[in-house]
């Protein structure tokens, strides 16, 4: 029995030492050194795998595309922040580019908004026509004569005598054009830097102080519009000088003024204020008296020489 005993134990024990190393069906169980299978769902481990990453099939981001965007946030703050200047030189320049940039945006609404009323006014059928002025015949005097040719009456609506560009001396259309529009022979109807430089005057002053309408300007005023003073009529000079200058020339105009236009005392055009204040035609009027003349119609009752308080304001508008 000890025998057997022996020999049982001895027999035994390698057959525990076997099913140790063998699962189930024969196969060998994973021991310690072993590299054989993991489960399912166990995360692998050894120096080689790293940290466990989340997978991007489930659409969450792994720890370092979340790391990148945390350091993004605050690049772009930056970013934002830095468009404001900083520095005293970076403002000015940055002011003055806005300025630059407004300044021109107005400037084309400006030029839009003047365009379109331009437009507006210009396409008026009201518009008189500049077709009119071509045949001027103005209320004039009406001279009653006896059989021996001595002068009776005069029957007239306004104190006036026309005559031609022939017979108005050169030195006083120089007269007229050195007093009311010295850019006469070169503009075309309009003198807008003299525009300018009135505004400019007028608003530095507070007062209406220069004027800048030129001798066209004054021709369409006086003979086709009406003396309102508003916007429409204003854009209607405008255009109508334009066109008046385009149908006429410059000696039709300066005749034109001539004879329309007021010289105080009841009398219109200047034959008649040449008769009145001089006792002769115009032709025959000499440098100073044609000075004179000339001006008169900024102010007829101001400058008139008839009047003694006016003299030497007249005699200051002659030099």
């Amino acid at each position: 029995m000890s025998a057997s005993n022996r020999s049982g134990k001895s027999t035994e024990s390698p057959k525990r030492s076997t099913n140790k190393g063998m699962g189930a069906g024969g196969s060998r169980s994973p021991g310690r050194g072993s590299k054989g299978p993991r489960p399912s769902g166990e995360p692998a481990s050894g120096p080689s795998m790293g940290k466990p990453r989340l997978s991007n099939a489930t659409g969450s981001r792994t720890p370092s595309s979340a790391t990148k965007g945390n350091k993004k946030k605050p690049q772009a703050r930056s970013r934002r922040s830095s468009r404001w200047p900083t520095s005293g030189r970076e403002w000015a320049i940055f002011l003055a580019k806005w300025s630059a940039i407004s300044g021109l945006v107005l400037a084309a609404l400006g030029a839009a908004l003047l365009a379109a009323m331009f437009w507006v006014y210009g396409s008026d059928s009201r518009l008189p026509r500049i077709s009119s002025l071509k045949d001027y015949q103005p209320a004039q005097v009406n001279r009653v004569l006896s059989s021996d040719g001595q002068l009776i009456g005069e029957i007239f609506e306004q104190r006036r005598s026309v005559v031609s560009f022939d017979e108005l001396p050169e030195h006083l259309v120089q007269a007229f054009v050195s007093a009311e529009d010295k850019g006469f022979w070169k503009h075309k109807g309009i003198d807008y830097v003299g525009m300018m430089r009135a505004a400019l005057i007028n608003l530095r002053t507070g007062k209406k102080k220069q004027g800048a309408s030129t001798i066209t300007q004054q021709v369409v005023k006086n003979l086709l519009l009406s003396r309102e003073r508003t916007f429409r009529r204003k854009f209607q000079e405008i255009i109508l000088a334009r066109r008046l200058e385009k149908a006429l020339s410059k000696e039709e105009i300066i005749m034109l003024y001539a004879n329309e236009i007021f010289f105080g005392h009841g009398r219109y055009g200047v034959q008649e204020a040449s008769r009145f204040y001089f006792g002769k035609d115009v032709k025959d009027i000499d440098v100073g008296e044609a000075a004179l003349l000339a001006g008169l119609p900024k102010g007829p009752n101001l400058y008139s020489p008839k009047r003694k308080k006016n003299y030497e304001r007249a005699k200051d508008r002659q030099v």
